[in-house]
């Protein structure tokens, strides 16, 4: 059965919602995604997860701190709820859509995150239907060769996007596009508007509302967040880093060298391939948030197949520029996940979700 397909609009300014409403509709919604969690087939509770605080929360103006939380969701299509299960191991209907759909809502809810970046989103009209009430616009760019469209009973292309919340942000501008890909032979490069690539971009500029007004803030709240999914196998370490150079290179064009900067995604490799020093050496000025003082030494933790094998891989990050990471989400052990992997009865995706406060700073 397929989600709602109503269209909502993701304009600014056409929600007439208080950030009183905005409330009340949170915990409506809570309170049914904890019904229909607790009476779905396998019940479960969240993973215990904690945040990390980097910097004294008693610190922080709180007005001036925001959180983002970025999420390799799992188009629908791919989790082989309709046959032919990718994940062997993942117990019978943990990921029907019937169930799972509440899952993804819970786990998207319980931080409350002012911007949400999300990959392999197949469901993007059912995620705004639910969380538009609750004050979130948004932008989303579907991949021209989507993977989910070769399955039976597919909900669409899948795709990346950012949600931000209204009663918290405005957005000024926004732009999707394409990352270029090489021809067969390797020589020359497909031009992105051809729609010949694979991978997409998102972009926004968003503008906080009543920033601080402090000596140690930036002070006008304006904030760039980028959102991006690069080629997945451990194969395509060269056209990752041929998508780096172009995701770079399309940054540099449209961010202002001294503008606060978000950039969130699954970049489908570890921190030793080429695209990691490239980021850093790129110019842009960005850290990555969860190096601490090493990367998660996994962000996605799954069975394939038949494998005795997990794939246990740290490929998910936030980096950032201008801003100050006060406190990130702990990836949870790998003892609660080892036994399975993931999705699983507890947790909906084969990604773990990533989350960081920030505030604005001038350094």
């Amino acid at each position: 059965k397929k989600h709602s397909q109503r269209r909502m609009s993701t304009s600014q300014g056409e929600d007439g919602s208080s950030a009183g409403a905005a409330t009340a509709a949170r915990q409506q919604l809570l309170a049914a995604v904890e019904q229909h969690c607790s009476n779905s087939p396998c019940p479960a509770g969240p993973l215990s997860r904690q945040f990390r605080q980097l910097i004294p929360s008693d610190s922080v103006m709180q007005s001036g701190q925001f959180r983002v939380l970025h999420w390799n969701i799992l188009a629908q299509a791919l989790t082989g709820a309709e046959g032919g299960s990718h994940f062997d191991r993942v117990e019978p209907g943990v990921t029907s859509w019937e169930r799972r759909r509440w899952y993804l809502l819970r786990e998207l809810l319980r931080f409350q995150p002012d911007i949400l970046c999300l990959n392999e989103v197949d469901i993007y009209d059912y995620l705004l239907e639910n969380l538009a009430p609750l004050g979130y616009r948004g932008c989303f760019r579907a991949k021209p060769r989507s993977p989910c469209l070769s399955f039976p009973g597919n909900f669409g292309p899948d795709g990346t996007a950012i949600l931000y919340n209204t009663h918290r942000f405005e957005c000024l501008q926004s732009e999707t596009g394409l990352l270029i890909e090489p021809n067969e032979d390797g020589t020359e490069f497909l031009d992105a508007p051809s729609g010949a690539g694979s991978q997409v971009f998102v972009l926004l500029r968003l503008r906080l509302l009543n920033p601080p007004a402090t000596d140690d803030s930036d002070g006008g709240g304006e904030l760039w967040v980028a959102a991006t999914h690069l080629k997945a196998k451990v194969t395509f370490s060269n056209l990752r880093l041929l998508q780096t150079k172009a995701l770079i290179t399309a940054l540099k064009e449209r961010v202002p060298a001294n503008s606060p900067l978000l950039l969130c995604g699954d970049f489908n490799g570890e921190s030793f391939e080429p695209f990691y020093n490239v980021i850093v050496q790129s110019g842009l000025d960005i850290a990555s948030a969860y190096k601490q003082p090493e990367e998660p030494p996994f962000t996605t933790f799954k069975y394939v197949g038949k494998s005795a094998e997990p794939q246990a891989r740290g490929i998910d990050y936030i980096w950032y520029r201008r801003l100050r990471p006060l406190a990130l989400l702990e990836i949870p052990p790998r003892d609660s996940v080892e036994s399975n992997g993931l999705p699983c009865a507890a947790f909906p995706s084969d990604h773990f979700c990533l989350s960081v406060d920030f505030c604005f700073c001038k350094n």
